[in-house]
């Protein structure tokens, strides 16, 4: 994902696809992480190959256009890319933390995006918004969600490093 193809994530998403976010670059030249910022960050436990593909096929992970923010979001004590239960008229807690090691003083803004019900016309839009997150700062949001939806989180990264914006987008969760 990259902001000129978020527009993709969110209809593929709407059609019912369980893909997690993506992000890099093609350039065809030898220079692999070199030339972009961009990345995928995957959660896991240890760093072998066996975990990574299965954290991959999980979808535990995120893309961000910096090269070393980190973005952990769980939902109900799970991570992203799981389906959770919710029992009718009950909450789902979502947990993000931001984080990047060379800029500190960056400040955040963290939407949540839902998608009520996959396949309508309508995709997902923000129904949270916390603004001024600061490095390392949890945040959470309840949010009542229906059955045969997801939601996902997106951050924006305000930086006094640079001029431009970051963005992030965490893969989503799905609730049955």
């Amino acid at each position: 994902v990259n902001a000129q193809h978020e527009k993709d994530y969110l209809f593929y998403l709407n059609h019912g696809f369980h893909v997690g976010p993506s992000a890099g670059q093609d350039n065809h030249l030898p220079n692999w992480g070199a030339s972009s910022a961009a990345r995928v960050g995957v959660w896991l436990e240890h760093l072998t190959k066996a975990e990574l593909l299965e954290a991959l096929r999980q979808r535990r992970c995120f893309a961000t256009e910096d090269e070393n923010l980190e973005l952990k979001v769980t939902a109900n004590g799970s991570w992203v890319g799981n389906t959770v239960s919710v029992s009718p008229g009950h909450s789902l807690q979502i947990k993000v933390t931001v984080a990047d090691t060379d800029e500190p003083n960056a400040t955040y803004t963290v939407n949540l995006y839902y998608d009520p019900a996959i396949g309508d016309q309508q995709e997902a839009r923000v129904v949270g918004t916390r603004k001024s997150v600061r490095d390392h700062q949890e945040v959470t949001f309840q949010h009542k969600p229906t059955t045969g939806s997801y939601c996902f989180v997106k951050v924006t990264q305000a930086s006094s490093k640079h001029t431009w914006r970051d963005d992030a987008w965490s893969s989503p969760v799905w609730v049955k």
